[in-house]
């Protein structure tokens, strides 16, 4: 991830920014932003149990297949061969500030992953700087940073119950 304290913005809406808008069709946009070696199974997870009429996932990190676990890849082929347009993997390569800056703009709602549980994930102040409200694991430093600071929604593991 680029530099957190840059929040930057570019001149005009990005291509991809306004591409996902239009395969939203109006849901609501979810995104998360992953860490290098970050496990995105919870998001994962959270698509699969999400209401498809109601929201739109964005997932911008590494996919590669030697960083992603058996059960990861086999909820990418699930999401993939459900026929869903539910979601849109943004693959590293696009990652300047402004880039990143652009795309949690125009989130609805940031999804944080847990990051290594003992130091706050950096999109933590990205969605703060833009007004964006964030979902976390209620164990986690991120869980409790959302509880105190009240910016967004600490689940227990009931990724439904988070959605809803």
């Amino acid at each position: 991830m680029p530099d957190i304290s840059d929040y930057e913005l570019p001149e005009e809406e990005l291509k991809m920014g306004v591409q996902i808008k239009k395969m939203a069709r109006g849901r609501m946009i979810v995104g998360a932003v992953l860490l290098e070696k970050e496990n995105p199974a919870n998001f994962l997870k959270l698509i699969l149990a999400a209401p498809f009429e109601q929201y739109f996932f964005v997932c911008i990190g590494d996919f590669s297949n030697g960083l992603l676990s058996g059960n990861c890849k086999e909820m990418i082929s699930q999401l993939l061969t459900s026929g869903w347009d539910i979601f849109s993997f943004l693959l590293e390569g696009e990652s300047d500030s402004k880039t990143i800056n652009s795309l949690v703009h125009g989130f609805d709602i940031c999804y944080v992953n847990d990051g290594d549980g003992h130091l706050p994930h950096p999109l933590l102040s990205k969605a703060a700087w833009f007004g964006k409200p964030i979902i976390g694991t209620k164990e986690d430093t991120i869980g409790k940073l959302l509880q105190t600071f009240k910016t967004g929604i600490a689940v227990n593991g009931n990724l439904r119950e988070s959605i809803d």
